[in-house]
């Protein structure tokens, strides 16, 4: 996932008031509450260690902290947008605090992005990241195959299950392999 870096621009070289942001965001403070970036940020954006998802969709979030308090304790690791919907990839433990109660913070998300908005936990186990994007149903096996271009990790799941998974096969892959860092192949079984 994305490290945070120190911002190289402080509050009075840019004349602005910066007030405390406790939600944690891939990008730095500064960065989060202005239309542009700091050189640190964007050394992040050109090295690819950031997207421009990632810094529009933490400053909305940002904008909504002062609605919705349980935003203000989330660290944002990672954004990723598929064609219907985003996934946002926060810390193990903050999707109950970006869910909320009967799903009425993440709603109020999905309503500020303008697409259908998913929540998974940081994770570095493929198995717990997968079953999180799959919910409910289930894996049958990850299997590792060995290919002259690299390892590629096919990942089987029932095909009953396949009308009851939110996202498509391709999402799912894009997703896994974005958050993981390892080629994920979905088969339906």
């Amino acid at each position: 996932m994305s490290e945070f870096v120190e911002c190289n621009m402080s509050p009075t070289n840019l004349n602005v008031t910066v007030s405390s942001f406790p939600m944690k965001a891939p990008i730095c403070e500064i960065c989060l509450k202005n239309d542009i970036l700091c050189s640190g940020c964007n050394a992040k954006l050109e090295e690819g260690k950031i997207t421009p998802v990632d810094v529009e969709v933490s400053r909305k979030l940002v904008k909504l902290e002062e609605k919705m308090p349980s935003l203000k304790s989330v660290e944002l690791k990672k954004v990723i947008e598929t064609r219907n919907s985003y996934i946002l990839v926060v810390k193990k433990g903050d999707a109950p605090k970006i869910i909320g109660k009967r799903g009425s913070v993440i709603k109020k998300i999905s309503e500020v992005l303008g697409k259908d908005t998913r929540v998974i936990e940081e994770t570095k186990n493929l198995e717990e990241l997968l079953q999180n994007l799959i919910k409910p149903a289930n894996i049958k096996g990850i299997n590792i195959l060995y290919t002259p271009g690299g390892e590629i990790y096919r990942v089987r799941i029932p095909a009953t299950y396949r009308r009851l998974i939110y996202l498509s096969k391709n999402d799912i892959e894009v997703v896994a392999t974005l958050a993981t860092s390892r080629k994920v192949e979905v088969v339906f079984e």
